[in-house]
């Protein structure tokens, strides 16, 4: 958190905008969007530092290589069957191998 005020705390706010009372006001725009894109970046800055990134493909702490290989074989059979008409045979299978 300290992180992120210390980001807000750079931006100047555009105070003429904000406290115009005008609703209908267009004069102010530009400065409230560049205030609201300033906000943007101090969150995606804050973020980007302090918000752990896992890499895609690291696998969950509990896969074993045991079940890299069922993984493979299941679905190494079902490609090997997939011009079967259906795919009942798939949970057929899936009940047999439990059963064993």
């Amino acid at each position: 958190m300290l992180l992120l005020s210390n980001l807000l705390s750079d931006i100047s706010l555009p105070v003429d905008a904000l406290l115009c009372q005008d609703t209908l006001c267009n004069s102010h725009s530009d400065s409230l969007e560049w205030y609201y894109n300033k906000i943007i970046d101090c969150l995606l800055s804050a973020s980007r530092q302090s918000v752990p990134v896992v890499k895609t493909g690291v696998q969950k702490h509990w896969w074993t290589p045991e079940l890299d290989s069922l993984k493979q074989e299941c679905i190494d059979i079902c490609h090997l069957k997939s011009d079967w008409p259906s795919t009942e045979w798939c949970y057929k299978y899936r009940a047999i191998e439990k059963e064993i």
